[in-house]
């Protein structure tokens, strides 16, 4: 999923204006619409990354605190970012940096989400070993006795 969506987000940036083109003529439009394929597309694969571990949280039986912490990041940070964060920004620099700066919660949301995931995922793991620990102990157990 990383290297998949590594490649395909850099393939839409490279071909940023000949695939806007379907959409609009505007040259502004084309600017604004590259300004997002540089922050949004080339760090794409992050989010792939973060699918995967979901999915395979959600095959070990963990399905709500994945959506929990999606929605968390996906809505309540980056609704933080933009009332937080990018009027700081925008009153500091360009209004093409703080469009920059606005792109940039996609990535920092799916960073924040993967690394959430994974500390979910350890904690699973280690769940997932002592009841495993625990079932070999009744077995053996289970075993002797029939002995």
């Amino acid at each position: 999923a990383g290297v998949s969506g590594f490649l395909t987000g850099m393939l839409v940036w490279i071909l940023g204006n000949p695939l806007m083109s379907f959409y609009t003529d505007s040259t502004e439009i084309m600017k604004w619409g590259n300004l997002r394929n540089q922050v949004v597309c080339t760090t794409y694969f992050i989010c792939g990354m973060q699918e995967v571990l979901i999915g395979y949280l959600r095959g070990l039986g963990e399905s709500l605190k994945p959506a929990l912490i999606s929605l968390f990041c996906i809505c309540g940070l980056r609704v933080a970012w933009i009332y937080t964060a990018v009027p700081i920004f925008r009153a500091a620099y360009s209004e093409q940096a703080s469009f920059s700066f606005l792109y940039v919660c996609y990535p920092i949301t799916w960073i924040v989400i993967l690394v959430a995931l994974y500390f979910l995922y350890k904690h699973k793991k280690k769940e997932l070993k002592k009841e495993q620990a625990e079932f070999d102990q009744k077995n053996i157990t289970a075993l002797s006795s029939v002995e």
